[in-house]
């Protein structure tokens, strides 16, 4: 890979859900190369007129930004990269939101249950009084509501704290 060298014109750092997005325009043998850093953290110093080194091999995503996991400050002599959180703690923060997720769904399920009737609860008249039982054209399983209560609450608390990544302040 090439190493690529330049003077930083622009500095900005943005919060993109849990990323922190760093974003510079270098100027390089009189061409403007926009380059962004993204991560959980960025760690470094940089600030404009800093000259700068990072290896590339020259191509550009098709936004045309150069994407460096790491450059060299050559001018404060320090390093500047940025840090991701392993697979390890992805699989663990995977596995905390789901059995969060299950034991919510689980604990509304309860919840529910309580509150909606069950089958054994409802009171159909028998067919001594001209009433049909069970009821004729109506055959569900009341157990059935609270269950679903259950699952869309699980799925919403995964949504929230697994799929939509919050942002941290």
């Amino acid at each position: 890979m090439a190493r690529r060298s330049g003077i930083v014109k622009t500095v900005r750092v943005d919060q993109e859900g849990q990323a922190t997005v760093l974003r510079l325009v270098v100027e390089s043998r009189n061409e403007d190369i926009p380059v962004e850093m993204r991560g959980s953290e960025i760690r470094g110093v940089l600030e404009i007129g800093d000259q700068i080194v990072f290896k590339g091999s020259g191509k550009r995503g098709r936004d045309g930004v150069i994407r460096p996991k790491k450059l060299i400050n050559k001018t404060t002599n320090s390093i500047v990269e940025v840090k991701s959180p392993n697979i390890i703690a992805r699989f663990f923060r995977f596995v905390f939101s789901f059995v969060f997720s299950l034991i919510s769904g689980v604990l509304t399920a309860g919840i529910a249950s309580i509150i909606f009737p069950t089958a054994q609860d409802v009171i159909t008249p028998d067919s001594d009084n001209g009433f049909p039982y069970p009821p004729s054209g109506v055959e569900y399983d009341a157990n059935i509501i609270p269950l679903i209560i259950g699952v869309v609450v699980g799925l919403i608390v995964f949504y929230f704290t697994f799929i939509k990544r919050r942002r941290s302040f």
